[in-house]
């Protein structure tokens, strides 16, 4: 084991923290990333919302372009400078049942296009009761469960 001279412990010595300037600079930086994030927001839902369908050229699949190729902006964050904007559409297709049961049953298809499915799900109140009747030990019933841990950081406040 190496020999601590008082030279070698101030070395390893973390800085004091100063935790109470480290919580006001906390919530300074949250309180100010939040009301960025809201102003950001409102940027962009303008910008998408109503400056792009207005002003944007409209391309085949129904994106909006403005593009800024010969005076590309900066990024501040550093990502590369910013060429254009776009609003992008996207489609998600989802069946709608009650229309499609009623199309298949005019059309009598609905034996050949439907299926029965049965499903065998875990009944947790059962377990509960087998373990409150003592056929399941405590120790059987705490081992099907799964702990997670985590940890939150939160501000106390006085109301």
């Amino acid at each position: 084991m190496p020999i601590m001279t008082e030279a070698t412990k101030k070395l390893t010595r973390r800085p004091k923290l100063n935790i109470r300037r480290s919580v006001i600079d906390f919530l300074n930086f949250d309180n100010m990333a939040s009301k960025f994030a809201a102003q950001a927001n409102e940027v962009k839902v303008l910008l998408r919302d109503t400056v792009l369908p207005e002003t944007g050229l409209t391309d085949e699949d129904g994106n909006s372009w403005i593009m800024f190729e010969d005076d590309p902006i900066p990024d501040p964050s550093g990502k590369g400078e910013v060429t254009g904007i776009k609003r992008q559409r996207r489609v998600s297709k989802t069946l709608n049942t009650d229309k499609a049961e009623a199309f298949l049953r005019k059309k009598k298809l609905w034996d050949e296009c439907t299926e029965t499915v049965t499903q065998v799900v875990i009944n947790e109140d059962a377990i509960l009761a087998r373990a409150f009747d003592k056929t399941i030990t405590e120790e059987e019933l705490q081992s099907l469960y799964e702990v997670k841990e985590n940890f939150a950081f939160l501000p106390q406040r006085r109301k």
